[in-house]
Order: structure tokens, then sequence, then C-alpha cells
């Protein structure tokens, strides 16, 4: 298991150098060793977050992600991990399930049916068509503010009189 890790420590080490894995997030061999499980469907995404702080676990498991699918020549490093800041800031903490967590979550299963799933193959699916299902799924409860359709009607929120029929 260290040999592993060490080797995707090197191979880090040699990709972009503006890339997540170059900045100072203090990642260490453990780190990576829980990324290497991130396609089991016994990952969590909350003992990863706790591992390497909740500020960083999207954007490093996103970059992850794209990273150990081959697709970081589809995309700038440097504007996705920019782009991933932003996505964890504008997702609500406080908000109990549609959070930052859940959208990590949401990809790490994306991820786990399109490769061990067979999605990917079955489907016959591009690269920048994975990249897609990746990046959505990661940012797909974005701004959420946790309440459903319904709460908004009966609150008559400014949302539910935009968009209620």
């Amino acid at each position: 298991m260290q040999q592993s890790s060490n080797q995707i420590l090197s191979a880090r080490a040699r990709t972009d150098n503006e890339s997540i894995y170059n900045h100072n997030m203090g990642l260490t061999v453990s780190h990576f060793q829980l990324l290497e499980k991130s396609n089991c469907r016994d990952f969590s995404i909350f003992k990863f977050s706790q591992a390497v702080g909740r500020d960083h676990a999207l954007v490093v498991f996103g970059t992850h992600l794209i990273n150990s699918n081959n697709l970081g020549s589809y995309i700038n490093q440097t504007k996705y991990a920019k782009f991933l800041t932003q996505v964890s800031r504008f997702y609500q903490r406080e908000v109990q399930y549609h959070n930052d967590l859940h959208g990590s979550d949401v990809a790490q299963q994306s991820n786990f049916f399109l490769t061990k799933g067979g999605l990917w193959k079955n489907l016959r699916l591009k690269e920048l068509d994975v990249v897609s299902v990746l990046v959505g799924a990661l940012c797909h409860d974005l701004g959420h503010d946790g309440l459903n359709n319904m709460s908004h009607i009966n609150a008559m929120t400014e949302r539910a009189t935009a968009f209620n029929d």
C-alpha cells in the first residue's frame, strides 16, 4: 500500500506545476491512500473531508476525479482548481444535506457508476462527456437553500413567486 501511495505522490509531482496537488494544502500519504479507495462503494466523503479539511475536500476530490480518470488534458488544471474553489464557497455549508459534501458524494458515486459500473464504456461516452458528468455532479446542488418547493410555496418566497406555476 505504501508503495502505490508513493507512486501516486510522484505522479502528482510530475503533473502541471499549478495543479491543486502542488498547492500547499498539506496533503499526506494517508490522504492519497484515502483517495485510492475513492472508486469503491464504501468510500466515505465524510472521512475524507475530516482528513483533508472541509475547506479543501471538494477541490481536492474534484481534482482527483479528473486526474484518476486521465482527463487532465481536457481541462486547464489551474482554472479548474479555481473554479472548484468557487464552487465549494458557493455551497451553503449550514444546509443539512444539499451542501458541498453532498456534491462530492454524488460525484464519487457518478464516477463509480461510470467506471466500475461500465457506463463510460457501455454508453460509448467521450472523455468530455465524462468531465461534464463529474463537474455536473460536483455542482448539481450549488446554492441550494435546503428547503423544498412546498416550503417555498407555503412561505411565499421570492423563489416560489418566480418559479411556481
